[in-house]
Formats: structure tokens, sequence, C-alpha cells
């Protein structure tokens, strides 16, 4: 977030991506960390060791993936975006660790919330899939998985 945070504050024309006002900031800021050290945290202590070839995914650390989703679907029943009535950097940046979650076929469709604001994003965000490499990504990790397999079973 440091780097978006920075980017925001140089170029932007507005303060829209990351208000000035004290409170409405630290709303995305914790949304920034809880991004970070809740949500794409919690994928890859589940999802990266299956890429890497180091066996099943553990149905503990989903229930953990489960539990952030859930967080984020009760930030999601209090306004339109993630930090408040407006797009933040805090959109962004969990709309591409939930581009992530799609590439490891994580069922969102439970967290209601969640499902309708990702929609919004994906049909109002300009060049969205583009953005997030969505295919190119998923490409790639199901190539990581097959090569995974082929090592663990030399």
């Amino acid at each position: 977030p440091v780097i978006a945070t920075y980017l925001v504050e140089t170029y932007g024309k507005t303060d829209s991506l990351y208000p000035k006002d004290v409170k409405k900031r630290a709303v995305v800021d914790q949304r920034l960390y809880f991004n970070n050290g809740v949500l794409d945290q919690r994928l890859a202590e589940y999802y990266y060791p299956v890429i890497a070839g180091k066996g099943a995914p553990d149905p503990e650390k989903y229930k953990k993936v489960e539990e952030a989703l859930e967080f984020l679907d009760g930030f999601l029943g209090a306004a339109e975006y993630v930090a408040g009535d407006s797009m933040t950097l805090a959109d962004f940046a969990i709309a591409t660790t939930l581009s992530t979650y799609d590439v490891a076929k994580l069922k969102r469709s439970d967290y209601k919330n969640v499902s309708r604001w990702y929609k919004a994003l994906q049909t109002s965000v300009p060049a969205f899939e583009d953005i997030n490499s969505v295919k190119k990504l998923t490409k790639m990790f199901q190539e990581l998985a097959k090569k995974a397999k082929q090592l663990a079973k030399q």
C-alpha cells in the first residue's frame, strides 16, 4: 500500500482515492492493512503450498480464508465500497487480491456483499480484467501447479 498511497498523494488530482480527512483516511488505511495482513496472507497460507507441490489444501487454513471473507462481507454490508461510500485505493487493492482468489477457484458466492461489490467493480472500472490480469494469472498458476506435481513425482 505504501507505493500506491505515495503515487496518489503525489499525482492524484483529488483526494477521492486516498482522502485527506483523517477519519476517512484511517478507514482506508485499515482496509489496506486488512488486505495485506489478512486477506492476502490467508490466501497465501492456504493456496501457495498447493502450487509449490507441497500437498493438498489444508481445510483448517480454508476456514481462515472464509473468516477473512466474512470480515470483508461485513465491511461491505455497511457501505457500498470497502472503506465507505466512494471508491478508494482499498477497493483496488482488495479487488486485486480477490482476482487471485478467482484464480485459486475459491468460492466467493456465499458472501453476497462481496459478490455485489466485486461485480460492480468489474463493470464500472475500465479494463478491470486487463488490470487484474486474471486470465494470465490463471494460466501461470495452472502451469506452476502442473510443474509442482511433476517435481513431486520425481
